[in-house]
């Protein structure tokens, strides 16, 4: 998933899911007034880097084979 939908995968821009997180940022006081363009900006930013999150998950884990 990316925010336009390149190489093949979901366009969030396109979804009913973008209104959805345009609502929920939105609904904090903080963020109350960012514009559509603020908000996609710290999105895209989000997606760009989920493969690291996604990589880090897992790392300074014990498994259940380490404990015993």
């Amino acid at each position: 998933m990316n925010w336009i939908g390149t190489n093949g995968k979901k366009g969030l821009k396109n979804m009913i899911l973008k209104e959805v997180i345009l609502g929920a940022v939105r609904r904090n006081s903080f963020t109350a007034k960012a514009t559509d363009g603020e908000i996609e900006k710290f999105a895209i930013r989000w997606l760009q880097l989920a493969p690291d999150r996604w990589r880090q998950k897992g790392q300074g884990r014990e498994t259940q084979e380490d404990v015993e």
